[in-house]
């Protein structure tokens, strides 16, 4: 299992805690981290809560440094499933939609006449 790092939410005061529980300083990103397999992980996540904003921000840089690269795997990705991601599924109310239309057929006028008219049909 890969080993990757979880950025918490330290307040300063409980900085010297933090560091005697097995966390580090990452300077660069200004912000308190563990690794992955740190025995103390679950307990310190619970206590100190992950700092959603860096994984953000890194996330964030991976992204643009990565840029082609990821658009190149989407592009193989949808030329090896073209068949999948286009295929039509029969809903009950009686339209047709692809995957990834679900959501938006389930707000459609017709789903829902039909969600609503269900119980009564099997009244």
């Amino acid at each position: 299992m890969p080993v990757y790092r979880i950025f918490l939410n330290v307040d300063f005061q409980d900085r010297n805690d933090a560091k005697s529980l097995g966390t580090k300083w990452d300077s660069n990103l200004k912000c308190w981290y563990m690794h992955s397999d740190h025995l103390n992980c679950e307990t310190l996540v619970k206590r100190y809560g992950e700092n959603k904003e860096v994984k953000r921000q890194s996330n964030k840089r991976y992204r643009e440094k990565n840029k082609e690269k990821i658009a190149e795997s989407n592009k193989v990705y949808k030329e090896k499933n073209k068949d999948k991601i286009n295929e039509k599924h029969n809903c009950e109310c009686g339209g047709i939609y692809r995957k990834s239309d679900k959501a938006r057929h389930i707000r459609t006028k017709k789903h829902v006449k039909y969600m609503e008219a269900l119980p009564k049909l099997r009244n």
